[in-house]
């Protein structure tokens, strides 16, 4: 198709202005100023302070656990309807350390069996976990219970004091 001089100008001239009229808008449009907020902290809903979680806290010691498991009886109860997801503030000597299946450290605490443990699972980034103390050393931990597994009582989300 031929065009005509003048129109190939008009077609050129406006290709240039559209482009140019893009491109102002563009400019235009854009916010460059940066807004800046102060950071505001959010607590969860149930969050609850570690001294009152202590203070709610039934106090068990991990051969009592170990034995009531054993047993399978409390007076008129079953022990997960005592212990099962509640806050327990747990006492033992410690044995040792280990990983489970999906690599989160556990503790075993001494109970009056020489072949069974109660396992507390600790949480991430506990101090205890990083620094281990000896074997035979009291322990005091704030944990959830778990039930059992072959009798032997399972703890989570433990916290050292």
């Amino acid at each position: 198709m031929i065009l005509s001089a003048g129109l190939r100008t008009a077609l050129r001239r406006f290709r240039w202005y559209g482009l140019g009229a893009v491109f102002v808008l563009g400019v235009i449009g854009c916010d460059s100023t940066i807004k800046t907020q102060k950071p505001v902290f959010i607590a969860p809903q149930n969050f609850v302070p570690y001294a009152v979680q202590l203070k709610q806290a039934q106090i068990v010691s991990a051969d009592m656990l170990y034995t009531v498991y054993s047993q399978h009886l409390i007076v008129g109860a079953l022990p997960d309807q005592r212990f099962l997801g509640k806050l327990l503030h747990v006492t033992g000597v410690f044995n040792g350390v280990n990983r489970n299946l999906s690599g989160k450290t556990y503790l075993e605490l001494r109970t009056h069996s020489d072949s069974a443990f109660a396992y507390a699972e600790m949480a991430a980034g506990d101090p205890l976990v990083v620094a281990l103390p000896a074997a035979g050393t009291k322990l005091r931990l704030l944990c959830r219970g778990a039930g059992a597994v072959a009798g032997s009582p399972m703890l989570t989300e433990c916290r050292s004091e």
